[in-house]
């Protein structure tokens, strides 16, 4: 499951996004960066602190955070947020080994007869260098939107 952040111009309403055929036809066709659920879910408690928008909801208002399951929309009021969180996080991973090895959600499988087995927190591996990158074109994004003319449209899963 993977979670899709674009660079939009300021040119429609932000209505428009709520628009799964428009979002297909051309959203997707321009480049972004997509981060793997699970390491959303590692840093979801900081993105919960970025002013946003869901243009899903009848009366577009603000909230907080991300959309986790459609659209969310931040404009240049949550960018700042957005941009220090992408950059600290891509600042603390930088000094990470080269084979990230992060806690992820614990899970829980059943056996045949419905009974709960042992659990245990799923492993999240990643590769330091794509991930710091991907971390920091998100922040390239935050500072083109703080101009006013870019939001950064997040795709959830």
């Amino acid at each position: 499951m993977i979670h899709e952040f674009f660079l939009i111009k300021e040119e429609i309403d932000y209505k428009q996004y709520a628009d799964s055929d428009y979002l297909n036809k051309y959203i997707r066709k321009q480049s972004n960066v997509k981060l793997h659920d699970d390491f959303v879910q590692y840093i979801w408690d900081t993105l919960q602190w970025i002013p946003s928008f869901n243009p899903e909801t009848p009366q577009i208002t603000k909230t907080y955070g991300l959309n986790y399951y459609g659209i969310t929309i931040i404009n240049k009021e949550g960018s700042e947020i957005f941009h220090h969180v992408m950059e600290s996080w891509a600042n603390l991973f930088s000094k990470a080994p080269v084979k990230l090895n992060l806690t992820g959600s614990w899970v829980q499988d059943m056996d045949n007869e419905g009974l709960e087995t042992k659990g245990n927190y799923q492993n999240i591996e990643l590769q330091r260098d794509i991930l710091v990158n991907k971390l920091k074109t998100l922040a390239t994004y935050a500072n083109q939107a703080a101009k006013g003319k870019y939001f950064i449209l997040h795709w959830g899963i």
